[in-house]
C-alpha cells in the first residue's frame, strides 16, 4: 500500500472516531425540557395540630328575666368577668322554694322583718351570680365588687364567693340577713330573696309584675366609687322575652352603666 493511501485510510479511522465520540455524547444527554432526575424526599414528621374546642354557650334557663355581664378591674391590673342572672319569683308556697324558703327561715327567722315580710302572697326570687378571674394577676382579697340582687332586705347566698359588704354598713350593725352583699373573688353563687308582696306599703300586685319584681335594682357596683380601686367596664344589660311577659315596662326601667356601675333598675322611690 502507498504512503498516500495509508495516510488517507488513518484520516477516515481518525473522522469515523470522532464521529462515535459525538453521537455517544448525543445520545446520551437527557432530552431538552424533560425533567431531570430529583432525589426522593424524605418525608417530614408532621404534628397533628388538635383545633381549640369552642366553648359551648350555656342555655339561657326559660325564667332567665335579666342578664347583666360586666368586667371588674382592680387597680392592680386584675380582672373578674362577672354574670347576673335573675330568675323569675315564685310563691313562697311553690314546691320549687321549699329549699330557698327554709334557708330563708333558717337564717331570718330571728329578724324582725320576717314575721311582716313572710306572707302568704309573698313570694322568691333567686340570682344566680358568678366571677371569673382573668389573666394572670390576682384579684386581692380586700378588693370589694358591690351587687344589687335587689333591695328586698331579706335575703341569704347560697355555693361560693358571695359575702357581706365590708364597705357599706350601718352603724349600729343591720341584721346578717340585711347586710349588702358583695364579691371578693372568685365566685359561683346564688342570692335567694324574699320577695314582700306589699313593697312601698302598697297593696299585693296581680300578674304581671307580680311581687314588683321589676322595681328592684339589679347589678354590680365597684364599693367606693371614685375612691375605690375598682372600676367597672363591658357592661350589657339584657332584658328577656320572658322578662317581657312578667311585667317588664320600658317606662319604669332604667340603667346606669358607668365606670363603677353596671346596674339595671326599675325602683320608683
Amino acid at each position: 500500500m502507498s504512503r498516500r493511501r495509508l495516510w488517507i485510510l488513518v484520516g477516515v479511522l481518525v473522522i469515523l472516531l470522532i464521529a462515535a465520540v459525538i453521537l455517544f455524547f448525543v445520545l446520551s444527554r437527557p432530552p431538552t425540557g424533560s425533567p431531570s432526575a430529583a432525589p426522593t424526599p424524605t418525608p417530614s414528621a408532621t404534628t397533628s395540630l388538635t383545633p381549640t374546642p369552642t366553648p359551648t354557650p350555656t342555655a339561657l334557663a326559660a325564667d332567665a328575666l335579666v342578664v347583666i355581664t360586666a368586667t371588674a378591674m382592680d387597680a392592680s391590673g386584675a380582672q373578674l368577668a362577672l354574670t347576673m342572672v335573675v330568675h323569675q319569683p315564685v310563691s313562697a308556697t311553690d314546691p320549687a322554694a321549699t329549699a330557698d324558703l327554709a334557708r330563708l327561715s333558717g337564717e331570718c327567722g330571728s329578724d324582725s322583718n320576717w314575721a311582716v315580710q313572710n306572707e302568704a302572697e309573698s313570694g322568691i326570687e333567686r340570682i344566680d351570680v358568678t366571677a371569673v378571674p382573668l389573666g394572670s394577676v390576682v384579684w386581692p382579697s380586700g378588693s370589694e365588687v358591690s351587687l344589687w340582687p335587689s333591695n328586698n332586705n331579706l335575703k341569704v347566698a347560697s355555693g361560693t364567693g358571695i359575702a357581706p359588704s365590708v364597705h357599706y354598713q350601718n352603724d349600729p350593725p343591720l341584721p346578717p340577713c340585711e347586710n349588702q352583699r358583695a364579691l371578693y373573688g372568685t365566685a359561683n353563687g346564688t342570692v335567694s330573696v324574699l320577695m314582700w308582696a306589699r313593697a312601698g306599703f302598697g297593696e299585693p300586685v296581680d300578674s304581671p309584675n307580680i311581687y314588683r319584681w321589676i322595681q328592684q335594682d339589679y347589678g354590680f357596683f365597684g364599693a367606693s366609687g371614685p375612691d375605690g380601686p375598682v372600676t367597672i367596664g363591658d357592661c350589657t344589660v339584657r332584658v328577656t322575652d320572658a322578662a317581657r311577659a312578667y311585667g317588664w315596662s320600658e317606662s319604669l326601667w332604667r340603667e346606669a352603666i358607668d365606670s363603677y356601675d353596671c346596674i339595671g333598675s326599675g325602683v320608683f322611690f
